[in-house]
């Protein structure tokens, strides 16, 4: 408890947590209503819809509308946020942002004839504020090999933008990788510090299925080739723990990619 949410509590608020590896997480919420709702799709159990999806859902979707803010164009700002245990500072990460697509779309889909009008507007007004998905240009730090997390940053001041298309390196890192490539950004904004070892921007592809072979992608704005570049192009190439790499090239129609990876496994 001491090293999570942190024991010595005077002058702090109660939900201040000590942490900074999971401070401000939020993204297994959304992984969780995804899951529930695919329980609900493979078992028909409408029982378990009533009486605890449709009340997760709720419960969690007002969260996200009611304890952010919007910006400029009247678009959630999600943040203070984090890019799960990696970086640890964040506007707009795209685990939030995929997940929220994907539950709000499945949730006006497969539930709607079990909500209230009100409820359905809700949902419905809800993807209408969502910010759009980050992306940026490929360079030479996508694709590291055996990264491991790097010794605390002094500072937090420099934090990073996507960079526009233009700065494509023109020669690919992945010989299946485009020459000139955008891919999927961590974030709209994010510190560049990187406290671990993962690759956020692809929960745009698992867990939360943005893209998917042989399926129009969830966002018409962004082509399927673009989640492609971004897992051949991806920073952690590492495949131990808690890497998701055979499942997400699975998704992507990556049959031999696959292979490879669950055999070494």
């Amino acid at each position: 408890a001491d090293a999570g949410y942190g024991c010595a509590r005077r002058q702090k608020p109660v939900w201040r947590v000590d942490n900074t590896y999971g401070r401000e997480l939020r993204t297994g919420n959304l992984e969780l209503l995804l899951m529930g709702l695919d329980y609900l799709e493979f078992t028909g159990d409408w029982t378990f819809a009533r009486e605890i999806l449709i009340p997760m859902a709720n419960e969690t979707i007002t969260f996200y509308v009611e304890h952010y803010s919007r910006d400029r164009q009247g678009l959630l700002e999600i943040s203070p946020a984090q890019c799960l245990e990696t970086f640890h500072k964040a506007i707009n990460p795209i685990t939030e942002i995929a997940g929220l697509h994907q539950t709000l779309s499945t949730i006006i889909r497969i539930l709607g004839a079990e909500l209230s009008l009100e409820h359905r507007e809700f949902y419905t007004e809800a993807l209408k504020i969502l910010p759009r998905i980050p992306l940026t240009a490929a360079s030479s730090d996508h694709n590291l090999r055996n990264q491991t997390p790097a010794s605390p940053s002094p500072s937090h001041s420099r934090w990073s933008k996507p960079e526009p298309a233009d700065t494509a390196p023109s020669t690919p890192l992945n010989p299946h990788a485009t020459s000139t490539a955008t891919v999927l950004a961590p974030a709209q904004v994010w510190d560049p510090h990187a406290s671990n070892i993962e690759n956020p921007e692809l929960y745009a592809i698992f867990p939360f299925r943005l893209f998917q072979t042989g399926k129009k992608p969830l966002v018409d704005h962004i082509p399927m080739h673009v989640a492609v570049d971004s897992y051949l192009r991806r920073r952690i190439q590492y495949d131990q723990g808690w890497m998701q790499n055979p499942i997400q090239a699975a998704s992507l129609g990556l049959a031999d990619e696959a292979l490879r990876l669950v055999s070494a496994r």
